[in-house]
């Protein structure tokens, strides 16, 4: 049985949930949005029930007022949202930013991410690459604000 998807804003985060199976979660990339997801829940449809979320300041979810958020409040809202909906993905999918968050996500909370599967994940290593010191900067709300129109 093939459910209707769900298109609903839940403090804030819009989200998408289609298909009959297991969970699955899918967390977007920098400059992306769970729209990108489209083709691959539409294929997982008779398999599992995908969730695509759009995480604060991408796409559909509007950037939080008085806060700018960084990689731990992004992982916060994740496991708020599985938490609240009762999501207990048995594959976490992240591509580019949202693969650093999969792998935060398993590290913290196991039981929110069975299995991975993680496409160019973000990884910091030895560049220094701070991401948190990316979403404080200028640069972070001109990318959100152009990348919305497309996404």
């Amino acid at each position: 049985m093939n459910s209707a998807p769900i298109s609903t804003s839940i403090n804030d985060l819009y989200f998408e949930c289609s298909g009959d199976g297991a969970d699955v979660l899918m967390i977007h990339g920098w400059a992306s949005s769970g729209r990108m997801w489209t083709p691959l829940t539409q294929a997982l449809d008779d398999v599992a029930r995908c969730w695509t979320l759009d995480l604060a300041g991408f796409g559909r979810s509007p950037l939080p007022i008085h806060i700018r958020p960084d990689l731990d409040a992004h992982l916060a809202w994740v496991i708020a949202f599985c938490e609240r909906h009762q999501v207990r993905p048995k594959v976490v999918v992240g591509h580019s930013m949202g693969g650093l968050l999969a792998l935060k996500l398993a590290h913290k909370r196991p039981d929110l991410a069975q299995r991975l599967v993680l496409m160019c994940p973000v990884v910091t290593g030895r560049f220094g690459l701070n991401v948190n010191e990316v979403f404080a900067s200028q640069f972070w709300l001109l990318l959100s604000a152009y990348t919305r129109k497309f996404w």
